[in-house]
């Protein structure tokens, strides 16, 4: 049986919450532009999800729509307009996003 759309961005979810966990939290940018390893700089919400997908935190993905489906379906989820700035929110944590992304993951398969 073919993955659903939902299972699909459950998975980004499931990615982008663990790369944000490993990498920690950074705010402003999709990445710590200052880290001297690329493959350990903090990330934004965004540039978790977009590292999960591509291996680079300011990447298009090949499947562009499926990001932006999910990153719609995310701000909608968290009830925002827009993720990087809830992400960029003052007192934002790595765990406060990484924790959302599995919140969000676990409703589209409880769907």
């Amino acid at each position: 049986m073919a993955e659903t759309r939902e299972q699909k961005m459950a998975e980004l979810a499931r990615r982008a919450a663990n790369t944000i966990d490993e990498r920690g939290l950074f705010q402003g940018d999709f990445y710590d532009p200052w880290e001297t390893d690329p493959d350990k700089c903090a990330v934004c919400a965004i540039g978790a999800l977009r590292l999960a997908v591509t291996g680079r935190p300011d990447a298009e993905a090949d499947d562009e729509a499926l990001v932006q489906d999910t990153i719609t379906s995310f701000a909608r989820f968290l009830g925002v307009d827009h993720v990087p700035d809830w992400s960029d929110e003052a007192g934002r944590t790595t765990a406060d996003v990484r924790d959302a992304y599995r919140r969000f993951g676990n409703s589209l398969l409880a769907a």
